[in-house]
């Protein structure tokens, strides 16, 4: 199974989310608040971890996301980040927040899925 890629689309139910707090180092010690959704890959049905930016979510939702009742749906583009274990893309998680936050992380594409 290959990991979530462009074009995919992850589902998730609003009610699984929880809120975690991300701390990165940029030029200082950052965090914020931000939600933990496990999503699933409509393609495959696998498991997606996936990161909204708290005041995203809560305030913008339909700007990234289809909602039907208590169900997302989210289309990966160009708009998400993500990160992984390895060039392989093992563990692949997906951000979604304001890109000018770079956390470091070996494998984390701050570039986006290119287009």
């Amino acid at each position: 199974m290959a990991p979530v890629q462009k074009g995919d689309i992850i589902s998730f139910t609003l009610d699984s989310k929880r809120e975690v707090t991300v701390t990165w180092s940029q030029t200082t010690n950052k965090s914020e608040p931000y939600y933990a959704i496990v999503a699933k890959n409509t393609r495959d049905n696998v498991d997606v971890n996936f990161f909204v930016q708290k005041n995203w979510f809560d305030n913008e939702l339909n700007k990234f996301a289809t909602v039907d009742g208590n169900t997302a749906r989210v289309t990966m583009t160009e708009k998400f980040q993500y990160g992984q274990k390895n060039a392989q893309g093992d563990f692949r998680f997906v951000v979604y927040h304001d890109t000018s936050r770079k956390p470091y992380q070996v494998w984390y594409d701050v570039q986006n899925w290119k287009k």
